[in-house]
């Protein structure tokens, strides 16, 4: 027994605290408290009639006085009943309440029990008394005991709620658009009607054919009409004495003067200022036509080599993905033998070390398909994220002329040179221009006018007039303004002629070296289909020699890594025999039969 609990040696009493060890009477001596913190119980006297379940009060007791509720609080608060799962301490200034079970004896002894607080804390001392509930009350005992379950169904039905929300999203999301098929005639296609580089060359040539328009239109004869209105001052009568005797009277005239011309004019000779523009217009039209077709070819070679990058990138994740699912069967194998016992361990975890490095190779080719993929909807003007599915794979196609010929051909196809030679026309034309203004110049003017103060409408008549003027200017002397003009033209000429034979020796290296490395890739495609296949004859025998215990993983995984490599190379070199024939292309300036 706790030897807290003290039980009451009277059957029977009055119903208060009996005296204990605890209590001072007069000038008995105190004893020390052998449990400075224990709870001291004990039975006191049976007493019928009283509250099955009262709570102590530090300065009155409740149930003798008055009747109070259980779990209520005799100052009229709120219950101090403890909500079910509620640990929390109750307040100092009350006793807490007990509970009786009637199914475990030993934590509730029968009848009241006196609860007092240690006195070394300050607590005041108060006796606490509690009566087990009866059998006909047992909603005492079920109001009081703690559902410990609550907690973890609302944690179910949290859970629930979110796995039904997260079910009801993924359903609400649209499914994920269909790639696009795309070939490479329709992705050239579709990148010259939306690049808008392209469109921005296209506007040059219109402005260049607006300017030749306007430089021929100089050549023809100029009409103009010219009306006005002039308001004068009012004039005074004129008197004149008559001989006679009689007086003329001359009347002012109107202050209002109505004038309309029309002039006609021409020129006839301008020293060949006007052909000379007429001449430069039709350089920079040419010009800005050659300046589209350079645009149009680099977008066409973009584009093809976007196509290409895609292809090896998709050709790349394929080699991934039979590399993973090498390793992923020689770790299986791995695992058998070493719980078989016919391998070691470190067999396995070289097979798992393999699987782990496939996959990161397998994630870098997704990742490579990505960027490839938003590079080709950039060129032709689509949403990044549009997914695509190429139809087209690589291509072998021979080349069958020489670089002799080729060279020549680029020489004359390529709008470099197209450029060059309109601006040397240019140039020419700028010499032509200059040299004019010291030649004199011959224009026609005729021009007609009728007058009248009263109105133009006003019927009565009016004066009119009309006149031809044949006019030559001619310049004297410009402080050399001509001279240096037509110099500087001559000079802008000499060097067109300097640039175009670096273009030329620039065009020749570049289709050499394209056909050069055309050549090369034709050489690394031939012999890539034989390495495939010892790669593949030696993965299959390293297999068959570890599976029968002859061979080491070792030797696995080096004939997998040499097969993923050939795979890899093929792809690389059909990549690289693609792209070297559109840059011959390109290098040419035309296709390359």
């Amino acid at each position: 027994m706790d030897p807290g609990l003290h039980r009451a040696a009277q059957p029977g009493g009055s119903g208060g605290p009996a005296p204990g060890p605890h209590r001072h009477d007069g000038g008995a001596p105190a004893r020390p408290d052998p449990l400075p913190q224990s709870i001291r119980l004990r039975t006191p006297a049976p007493q019928p009639g009283r509250p099955t379940a009262v709570h102590a009060d530090p300065h009155r007791r409740r149930g003798t006085d008055r009747a109070v509720p259980a779990g209520r609080d005799a100052h009229g608060g709120p219950p101090t009943r403890p909500e079910p799962g509620d640990r929390r301490p109750r307040p100092a200034r009350h006793a807490d309440g007990l509970r009786h079970d009637a199914g475990d004896p030993a934590r509730s002894p029968p009848g009241p029990v006196q609860l007092r607080h240690d006195r070394r804390r300050g607590g005041p001392h108060f006796p606490l008394r509690g009566r087990p509930a009866r059998p006909d009350q047992p909603h005492l005992i079920h109001s009081r005991r703690t559902d410990v379950n609550a907690p973890l169904r609302i944690v179910a039905l949290l859970t629930l709620l979110a796995v039904l929300a997260a079910a009801g999203s993924a359903s609400a999301q649209p499914a994920p658009p269909a790639p696009r098929r795309l070939s490479l005639v329709e992705a050239t296609t579709l990148a010259l009607q939306q690049n808008q580089q392209l469109r921005v060359a296209a506007f040059e040539v219109a402005v260049a054919r607006a300017q030749l328009a306007q430089a021929r239109a100089a050549k023809s004869p100029q009409l103009s009409a010219q009306g006005s209105y002039t308001r004068m001052q009012e004039g005074v009568a004129i008197v004149i004495p008559d001989s006679g005797g009689d007086v003329i009277i001359i009347p002012p005239g109107s202050p209002n003067l109505y004038d309309v011309r029309l002039i006609l004019q021409y020129p006839l000779y301008t020293g060949g200022s006007l052909e000379a523009q007429i001449a430069l217009a039709e350089a920079n039209v040419k010009g800005a036509e050659a300046t589209l077709e350079r645009v149009r070819q680099s977008i066409v070679f973009g584009v093809r080599q976007a196509y290409f990058q895609v292809l090896l990138a998709s050709s790349g994740l394929e080699v991934a993905e039979r590399s993973v699912a090498q390793a992923a069967e020689n770790l299986r194998v791995a695992r058998a033998r070493v719980a078989a016992g016919a391998s070691p361990k470190f067999d396995e975890v070289q097979a798992d070390v393999a699987l782990a490095t496939a996959r990161q190779s397998q994630v870098r080719a997704r990742n490579g398909i990505a960027q490839a993929t938003q590079v080709l909807n950039g060129l032709l003007n689509l949403p990044l994220n549009t997914p695509l599915a190429l139809t087209d794979a690589f291509a072998v196609r021979p080349v069958r002329d020489s670089v002799e010929t080729l060279v020549a051909r680029a020489v004359r196809v390529r709008p470099e040179f197209a450029e060059l030679a309109a601006r040397a026309a240019a140039a020419q034309a700028g010499i032509r221009l200059a040299e004019s203004g010291g030649r004199p110049n011959l224009a026609l003017q005729a021009g007609g006018s009728y007058s009248n103060t009263s109105g133009l409408l006003a019927g009565q008549a009016g004066t009119t007039s009309w006149s031809v003027t044949l006019a030559a200017t001619m310049s004297l002397y410009d402080g050399g303004i001509t001279r240096e003009r037509i110099r500087e033209a001559q000079l802008r000429l000499e060097q067109l002629r300097a640039l175009e034979a670096q273009q030329r020796q620039s065009v020749e290296l570049e289709v050499r070296q394209a056909h050069l490395n055309l050549q090369s890739a034709a050489e690394e495609l031939s012999g890539a289909d034989a390495l495939i296949a010892q790669a593949q004859e030696a993965l299959r025998i390293a297999n068959v020699r570890f599976q029968s215990g002859v061979g080491t993983n070792l030797e696995v995984l080096n004939a997998q890594t040499a097969a993923s490599q050939a795979e890899a190379a093929k792809a690389q070199a059909l990549f690289n025999y693609s792209l070297a024939r559109v840059t011959l292309e390109r290098a040419v300036g035309a296709e390359v039969p």
